[in-house]
């Protein structure tokens, strides 16, 4: 079985899987698909969930360069590909990885 690490990504999925690992918990909303490629331009807004309660989630391992893609990130690479052109209309992000997308595509 072959690893897939990030060194295969397209460099625009490597900026969208770099800001998840950043943000660690939170929402990209508004982050438009062309081509089953995400596009930066406009901004997609970052909602980042910060807790309050002392309880550390730890820091983001974002100095890691290469790493192993995981299921859920390759599964969202998969559906970015199936809607072609639209919008994520949210991608919600737990321990710096997608955990479910909403998208508008055409019909």
């Amino acid at each position: 079985m072959t690893t897939t690490t990030s060194k295969t990504l397209a460099p625009a999925f490597r900026v969208l899987a770099d800001e998840m690992r950043r943000m660690r918990f939170g929402q990209i909303e508004n982050l438009r698909i062309c081509g089953g490629l995400p596009v930066f331009n406009p901004a997609p807004v970052v909602v980042r969930d910060i807790r309050l309660d002392g309880k550390a989630e730890g820091k983001a391992n974002t100095e890691q360069r290469e790493f192993v893609l995981s299921d859920a990130l390759l599964e969202m690479i998969r559906a970015f590909g199936e809607v072609g052109d639209g919008v994520a209309l949210r991608i919600d992000v737990m321990h710096g990885l997608p955990q479910r997308m909403k998208v508008s595509e055409s019909v």
